[in-house]
């Protein structure tokens, strides 16, 4: 059963509604295992310090059924003497069979400017489909998201194994 799905659509009898109430509440987590911060030479730090991956099938579906949703909070310290610009639209996910994989765009988020000592956090959602393997490794990729003056910097790749659903 996709509670997800019930969860989006609200179209349950009450007492199923109340029963999948703790599956629609569902908060981000630490990750099961997380390789910690990664820093460029410059100082910038990118971590993943929230997330969630959720597992469902859809029986009804004639297209792959098997999917995950994958959420993450990213925090970006920058600890430079300058302010820099982060555009998560640049982010990538290493998924575990080496795809890489772009965020979901529900509009175009702002780049946002992140002072000099200043550290801000910001979701970034996944959701690849015909790809059900929330226990693996994957790697969070800022690609060309942090530029600092006009020069992007490379903090490396964030690993982490999710806590699934």
């Amino acid at each position: 059963m996709n509670t997800l799905r019930f969860c989006r659509h609200g179209a349950l009898p009450l007492a199923a509604l109340l029963a999948l109430a703790p599956a629609c509440a569902l908060t981000l987590q630490p990750a099961a295992r997380n390789s910690g911060p990664a820093v460029s030479r410059e100082g910038v730090q990118v971590a993943v310090v929230g997330q969630l991956c959720t597992e469902s099938s859809d029986v009804e579906d004639d297209l792959d059924s098997d999917h995950a949703g994958i959420i993450l909070t990213v925090e970006v310290r920058n600890t430079t003497a300058e302010p820099v610009t982060v555009d998560r639209d640049r982010f990538l996910l290493l998924a575990p069979d080496n795809r890489s994989l772009s965020p979901l765009r529900i509009g175009r988020y702002r780049p946002q400017s992140i002072g000099a000592g200043e550290v801000r956090s910001f979701e970034l959602r996944f959701e690849p489909y015909g790809w059900n393997q929330c226990f693996h490794q994957m790697q969070l990729r800022a690609n060309s998201g942090v530029i600092l003056g006009d020069k992007v910097v490379h903090p490396g790749p964030v690993s982490f194994v999710p806590w699934r659903a």
